[in-house]
């Protein structure tokens, strides 16, 4: 029965922790977002275009000076130092507590696609994403309803 009893105990503090890394994930998560400034998520997004910029299949149609990203790196690693031992102290000290470089990741992931809805708000964008719909063969799709 001690036995049973220590199962039971593992699983229920495994489970503690399992939730209160998630609430830590969403605590980080909304610092994160709430104390990003819109010039730091734009500068999240030149950082991103010449990460996909790097990418064999990528780099001839994205030509990325060498000193364009070194700048966007030194402005995400201003940033991400900013708001992980300033702006988010509290949040980023519980997180890397009880959940780690895993749900550190996860934390910043509503920060990146927030950053992309500020960027698909430009009604260049806006226009540029739904392009290739005037190329869609709208009989098939009309087939689908029928």
């Amino acid at each position: 029965m001690s036995v049973l009893r220590s199962a039971l105990l593992s699983v229920l503090l495994a489970t503690a922790g399992v939730a209160q890394a998630a609430s830590d994930v969403e605590a980080l998560s909304a610092c994160l977002q709430t104390k990003s400034s819109p010039a730091e998520r734009k500068e999240l997004i030149h950082w991103v275009f010449d990460l996909i910029a790097v990418h064999p299949e990528l780099k001839a149609k994205a030509k990325v000076a060498p000193e364009e990203t070194e700048r966007a790196n030194r402005a995400m690693a201003a940033t991400v130092t900013r708001l992980l031992t300033e702006a988010c102290r509290a949040e980023t000290s519980a997180l890397l507590k009880s959940g780690g470089p895993a749900a550190m990741q996860q934390a910043f992931q509503p920060l990146g696609a927030m950053a992309m809805r500020e960027l698909m708000s430009n009604p260049d964008v806006a226009m540029a994403s739904i392009a290739y719909t005037s190329m869609l063969e709208r009989e098939k799709f009309e087939s689908l309803v029928k």
